[in-house]
């Protein structure tokens, strides 16, 4: 059997009148050509086809996109494996390259000008401005961000996939 025509092979003879048992035993030849175990369908429907057509289904791709097979690509060469998250916290390393920026002056008499008045203590306890060092309690710098995960799902629209297992 090649990939694009199906042989039927094996069929009942059919130089004799069909009867019941003869033309089931065709249909069940032709539908396991259409449907060889492997392979699927998509429906829009939430039907259960678990013993579509007298065959055995499962639901496939739950939760998951499909993503073309490339041979050239090790990430794409192998059918049914799995890749990805729904949801995806980034880490240090995958953030953007960013710098915060915050304009200080300092003196020797640890005072500071700022827009909105003088403090004196610019820099907190502990502290070395001239070696970029701050100690964890200086909250003028604050974090911003709600360290929660992000939606990666691409625009997409659920549907049933069903693939024949036995």
């Amino acid at each position: 059997m090649n990939n694009y025509i199906y042989e039927f092979k094996d069929l009942p003879d059919t130089s004799t009148p069909y009867n019941a048992e003869t033309f089931i035993a065709m249909q069940n030849k032709l539908l396991d050509s259409i449907y060889p175990i492997g392979r699927g369908f998509i429906d829009f429907t939430n039907t259960d086809y678990s013993n579509y057509l007298g065959f055995t289904w499962e639901r496939e791709l739950v939760g998951l996109t499909p993503i073309g097979y490339n041979p050239d690509d090790e990430d794409f060469n192998t059918i049914g494996a799995t890749m990805g998250e729904k949801a995806h916290t980034l880490t240090i390393d995958e953030m953007p390259s960013h710098k915060h920026q915050v304009l200080m002056s300092y003196s020797s008499n640890s005072g500071h000008t700022h827009s909105n008045g003088t403090y004196s203590a610019s820099f907190p306890e502990g502290a070395n401005p001239s070696d970029g060092t701050y100690s964890s309690t200086d909250n003028r710098i604050s974090n911003t961000g709600g360290d929660q995960p992000h939606n990666i799902i691409q625009p997409s629209k659920v549907v049933a996939y069903w693939k024949r297992v036995a």
